[in-house]
């Protein structure tokens, strides 16, 4: 047997139905649910509306079920649709599917969840498609809006990443041969006379955390498709427990700990899972925690793009009990946590990136341009960790709000409109843009030259700039844009230097409001007083931004 750090490593098993791969999960399930406090801890102690009543041994009769009011013991699964057709629950169907689903009916995926349930005995499990009814708005949008405290109240979640859709099977199937462990032998110099002696090491190749940028899209090789999806980051970082079955091995993560089935861990691996033990933290620090959040959501992808903040509506649920209810606007937090939330920014929007890092505004309508979700991309905020204690707002909210057709439902959901309206200092500027090639530059009102980062590609509208919703956009052009300084921070009282930040301003084009804005990007600029043209410079005037 091979040692990994002084430990043995576990025979490599080519299939995840294997004895030594269900021991494994088995191992990990006892030891979680038995001596780790965190995992078995309930904040809303619940079912979810329905389920489906499988049983704990195979040939038991399925069917969906409305929950009882006593806690069942259920599993959830995650999976990728991806363009299959298969079984769904409809208004059409539902009576039917209460009486009876036949196993001949469901995708493989489903069944071999399924079997998984029965060797753990655990007779209930909600898969998304049966358990919400499909093509009705409002059961959606309530079930959408729990759906985050139905995979934290799940005994495991079976977690298919290597499935790009429910017909592709993941339990009774090879692993990737690539990813098994080989013997090496090498030869080793030892002694002063360089003495050589065979020796053999035992290596594995492991998947990794890859990036191919298409639109600003974040691809991931070696784990499989559901990594990529935005729904299924929500569903694995609330779970208490999740199952991870990749071409290459099973990998358990909990609240507690993150193991992957051979027991070598890696930190990078937890770049890509790892999700529910930093959410459990965030009390710690509920504001970076929210900004790790979207910066991984954010960069996943969705079939419908409506659905980008109802696909986070569980997380910010999390965040909004830690962050003592703070008020919730399109993915950004009101009171103390507003102007420091507004300083968002795309790494690549900037100095350090390149062009071809930023994209379009997102069309359809998703949240308003202050809002991270209006963008697509790498999501940051602009001011840096040791000087977040020491922020300094200089903008006064009037007002802040978002249209939520189905608030009563989902108060995190789906947005229509958003209106933002502050007072503050605005200061006017030259924008100078070559093209989407190519980062704006402003020239202020001292005369130098500043870059900033943009949010996304950018067009000219006669004498004032606005987001692009093409990549056909216009451009070189000159025109005059305005600054608003949202606030400064420095690393602490004695350092000299005083770091402003602004947000980019170009007219929102509605014709009788010259106070209406649009954001286009977002500036730091350094200064070594805070008397200087950044702070008393411009003119102090109530604005509105959508």
């Amino acid at each position: 047997m091979p040692l990994v750090d002084g430990s043995i490593v576990p025979k490599w098993s080519s299939c995840h139905n294997s004895p030594s791969s269900l021991d494994f999960i088995g191992t990990q399930l006892e030891e979680c649910s038995t001596s780790h406090e965190l995992c078995n801890e309930s904040r809303h102690p619940g079912n979810p509306t329905r389920l489906l009543s499988i049983g704990s041994t195979p040939g038991h009769p399925i069917k969906l079920i409305e929950s009882p009011k006593e806690k069942l013991k259920y599993a959830a699964l995650s999976y990728c649709w991806g363009d299959a057709k298969f079984i769904r629950t409809l208004r059409s169907n539902l009576a039917s599917h209460e009486k009876d689903i036949p196993p001949t009916d469901l995708p493989i995926v489903f069944l071999e969840a399924i079997s998984l349930c029965h060797r753990f005995k655990v007779p209930f499990i909600w898969i998304d498609c049966l358990c919400i009814i499909q093509a009705d708005k409002d059961d959606w949008e309530i079930e959408s809006g729990r759906m985050g405290s139905y995979y934290s109240n799940a005994f495991f979640t079976i977690s298919v990443t290597s499935s790009r859709n429910p017909d592709i099977p993941f339990l009774n199937v090879e692993k990737d041969k690539k990813y098994g462990l080989r013997l090496f032998p090498i030869r080793s110099l030892e002694g002063e006379g360089g003495d050589t002696k065979k020796k053999a090491i035992y290596a594995q190749l492991c998947p990794h955390w890859g990036s191919k940028q298409e639109g600003n899209l974040k691809t991931t090789y070696g784990y499989g498709p559901l990594t990529s999806r935005a729904w299924t980051w929500q569903e694995s970082a609330l779970s208490s427990r999740t199952i991870y079955f990749c071409h290459s091995q099973i990998w358990w993560e909990c609240k507690t700990h993150f193991m992957p089935e051979n027991r070598t861990e890696f930190a990078f691996w937890e770049e890509t899972f790892g999700q529910s033990r930093a959410l459990a933290l965030a009390a710690r620090d509920p504001f970076s925690a929210w900004v790790e959040v979207i910066a991984e959501y954010n960069l996943r992808s969705l079939t419908q793009e409506t659905d980008r903040l109802p696909g986070i509506s569980g997380a910010a649920e999390r965040i909004q009990e830690l962050m003592g209810g703070a008020d919730y606007y399109a993915g950004i937090w009101g009171g103390e946590y507003l102007a420091l939330g507004l300083c968002w920014y795309i790494p690549g929007g900037g100095l350090f990136g390149t062009p071809k890092d930023i994209t379009t505004q997102r069309i359809p309508y998703i949240a308003p341009t202050w809002s991270w979700a209006s963008v697509r991309g790498d999501i940051d905020i602009l001011v840096r960790p040791e000087r977040k204690r020491n922020f300094v707002s200089l903008i006064k909210v009037e007002k802040i709000s978002t249209d939520v057709p189905y608030r009563d439902l989902n108060p995190f959901g789906q947005v229509t409109g958003g209106r933002l309206q502050v007072t503050g200092r605005v200061i006017e500027t030259e924008l100078k843009y070559e093209g989407k090639d190519s980062f704006p530059v402003v020239k202020h009102g001292d005369g130098g030259k500043r870059d900033i980062y943009t949010d996304c590609v950018l067009a000219c509208d006669g004498s004032s700039a606005r987001r692009a919703t093409s990549l056909d956009c216009d451009g070189p052009f000159v025109c005059k844009s305005d600054f608003l300084v949202v606030g400064y921070s420095r690393d602490n009282s004695q350092d000299p230097w005083y770091t402003f930040y602004v947000l980019v301003l170009g007219s929102a084009g509605i014709e009788g409001e010259d106070k209406t804005y649009c954001r286009l990007g977002i500036g730091d600029f350094n200064d070594v007083s805070l008397d200087s043209n950044w702070a008393t410079g411009g003119s102090e005037k109530t604005i509105v931004i959508i």
